[in-house]
This record gives C-alpha cells, sequence and structure tokens, in this order.
C-alpha cells in the first residue's frame, strides 16, 4: 500500500511592495532618459544648494573657509568679522552711519580672495588694516579724545553753540533742516561762529552743521540746503597713494593699484567740491591726506598729514580753507600745535557737548544729529 505523501500547506502571499524590483521585468531605459532624469536631478540639487545658501547667515564670510587655511589666520579672520558686527550693531543702537556697508563687505571679501588664492600673508595684513579701522570707528563712535575741560559749559564765556555733525547725508536730512527751521534756529557759518565764541554777536539760537569725509553722498545734503538757503561745512579728504587711491576727493576709480575687489564707497570729486566751495553756502575744510587716526603718528607724519592736505586743498581751491576736523575724533596736545600752527582757526572735534567757548576752539564739540536740539 502507498504512503500517502504529507502535503505542506503554501505560505500566504506577502503583501504586494510598493516600487518593487524585478530583475529583467522592468526595461532599461534609453540615453534619452537617462539625460533627462540626471538633468532633472541636477535641478533639484541646485535649487536646495541656493536654499540652503540664502539660509546661511552673512554667507559673505564663507569666502575665507579654505580649509588648508593657517589656523592663526582663520581665528584672526573670525575675530575681526565678530568686530565688524558689534561696530555694526553699536551703530544701528546710535542711530550714525560713519562708513558704508559696500566698504566693510568689500574688505572682508578681500580677505577671502587672499586667503583663498593662498595669498596668507596679504590676508593678515588685510585683517589687520580691518582691524584697525574697526577700533578707530568705534573711537569715533565712543566720543573721541578728551583734551581740555570735560564740560565746556563750565567754562567762563561759554556760548551755546550746537554744531551738528554728519557722514554720509541721512535719509530724514530734510526733516531735521524743518526740525531747525521751526524751533527758531538759525543756521550759520563757522567763521560767524568763531567770531562769536570770541565775543561777536550771535542770533539767538545759532547752529553750525558741519559734514565729515567728503562721501558723494553729500550731494543730497547740499541740494536740500540749497532748497532750505542754509549754509554747512564739509571737511574734505584729499587721498592717495597711501590709501591706494581709495577714497578722498582724489580717489580714482578702476585703477590696477587698487584691490581686486574694489574700494567702497564713493567720495565727492574735485569738479564737485569747486562747485560747493562757489555755491555761497559751502565752507570747505580740510581732514587730512589719508584719514589717519592722528594720535597714533609720530609728529612727522602728523605734520605731513595735516599741513600738506591744507596746502592741495588750497591749491585746488585757489583761496585759503581755515578749518580743521579731526579724523575720527583722534588727537593729542601735539596735533593740536600742528593744526594751529598750520594756520586754520578752527577744529572740530567728535566730543559731545553743545557749549563752545574761547579755550576750545581747536576742540570743538559736536552733536550727531538735529533731532536733539530743541
Amino acid at each position: 500500500m502507498k504512503k500517502k505523501r504529507k502535503t505542506v500547506p503554501k505560505p500566504p502571499a506577502a503583501a504586494p511592495r510598493l516600487f518593487e524590483f524585478k530583475p529583467n521585468t522592468v526595461p532599461k531605459p534609453n540615453a534619452t532618459v537617462r539625460l533627462l532624469e540626471f538633468g532633472i536631478l541636477a535641478v533639484i540639487l541646485f535649487g536646495s544648494a541656493i536654499v540652503m545658501a540664502g539660509s546661511l547667515p552673512n554667507a559673505h564670510v564663507s569666502k575665507a573657509s579654505n580649509l588648508e587655511m593657517p589656523g592663526d589666520l582663520r581665528h584672526q579672520y573670525a575675530s575681526v568679522i565678530q568686530q565688524v558686527k558689534v561696530f555694526e550693531e553699536h551703530e544701528r543702537k546710535l542711530g550714525v552711519h560713519l562708513i558704508g556697508d559696500n566698504d566693510l563687505r568689500m574688505r572682508e571679501s578681500q580677505i577671502g580672495l587672499d586667503a583663498n588664492g593662498g595669498q596668507y600673508d596679504q590676508a593678515r595684513r588685510d585683517v589687520a588694516a580691518l582691524k584697525t579701522s574697526i577700533t578707530n570707528l568705534t573711537f569715533e563712535m565712543n566720543g573721541g579724545s578728551y583734551y581740555g575741560p570735560e564740560d565746556s559749559t563750565v567754562l567762563a564765556g561759554s556760548t551755546y553753540l550746537p554744531i551738528v555733525f554728519y557722514h554720509y547725508t541721512p535719509p530724514d536730512f530734510e526733516a531735521q533742516v524743518s526740525h531747525l527751521e521751526s524751533a527758531g534756529y538759525t543756521v550759520i557759518d563757522l567763521d560767524r561762529a568763531i567770531a562769536g565764541i570770541e565775543g561777536a554777536t550771535l542770533p539767538p539760537k545759532p547752529v553750525v552743521l558741519t559734514f565729515d569725509d567728503g562721501f558723494a553722498n553729500q550731494m543730497e545734503a547740499f541740494a536740500i540746503l540749497q532748497k532750505h538757503h542754509m549754509k554747512a561745512t564739509f571737511y574734505i579728504i584729499n587721498g592717495g597713494a597711501k590709501s591706494d587711491w581709495c577714497i578722498g576727493a582724489s580717489r580714482r576709480y578702476n585703477d590696477p593699484l587698487q584691490p581686486p575687489q574694489g574700494c567702497g564707497d564713493a567720495y565727492l570729486s574735485w569738479d564737485q567740491i569747486r562747485t560747493l566751495d562757489k555755491s555761497g553756502l559751502i565752507t570747505i575744510g580740510g581732514h587730512t591726506l589719508d584719514h589717519e587716526n592722528l594720535a597714533t603718528l609720530p609728529e612727522s607724519e602728523q605734520r605731513n598729514e595735516i599741513i600738506t592736505s591744507k596746502i592741495e586743498i588750497e591749491k585746488e581751491l585757489g583761496h585759503t580753507i581755515r578749518h580743521f576736523a579731526y579724523p575720527y575724533g583722534a588727537f593729542t596736545t601735539t596735533t593740536v600745535d600742528i593744526v594751529r600752527e598750520a594756520g586754520y582757526i578752527s577744529a572740530a572735534s567728535t566730543l559731545d557737548g553743545d557749549y563752545q567757548a574761547p579755550s576750545t576752539e581747536y576742540t570743538l564739540r559736536r552733536v550727531r544729529d538735529a533731532w536733539q536740539l530743541n
């Protein structure tokens, strides 16, 4: 008798898989299909990269993220970038604008270009120069040098004479000018102001307007001043080889001597300065050859910065200039002596105050905007 075979039950059918791969059942894509798939993948990856780059803060910093950059340089670069951020935040809190954003961005980019090109020594010099600039600008923002009595209001013969100073034309400059008018102020020039400090009669509420550095943007302020028939003083930087012709009235554009990334913001040209000078509204003053921190220079270099600048501006204008402003508000007693010796009759600081006295004519106090005055 035959034995019955045992029947083994079949396992339950597996659930169908999504995207199941079955060998030899899917036709091979042709070259056109593969090319299309590759193109779609490339578009997706490129788009993702753009989104990620846009989400990164301060994307320009990555230009110097060379993995082979020496450790000391990487540390210095990160440190100066942080200094720039702190400075810009300080600017925003105070509502001031001392230097163009383009200038800082370009200088950061230049460090990255040098580092990524293996020019490490040059990158270190770039970092040191940017660090010095931020230190000087922060010094100015904090009031500059201290010299003489802290409060000019306590001095005998002090005169209420606010001097407002700007760097760029602020967006609300016309509103500030209108505020001065409605508050009863009379805008006077510096010659009349110095005479008033020495005892001449002044209007009941005098005020002086000043602009440092000679940025091209200040032509906007000039148009508003013309509209309101108001006077101001523009302190001019000459510019030259020391700055690679990047700043001042002599600034050159697209010069091969300049950094590959170019320079920062534009400056008034000598032709524009002559136009301002001939308007009858603008007094041109000196602000050194190269906008150096005078307090850090030896006496011989201070003399060159102050005296040579004055001679060159006078040659361009065809007449004497009488007023000066210290770059960054930085000076020493030696600096003051040189300014006086050069023939200037006044010098403006960045010390805060709205009273002037005969003993502070070479350390004139200033305020940062007209909204402070009532």
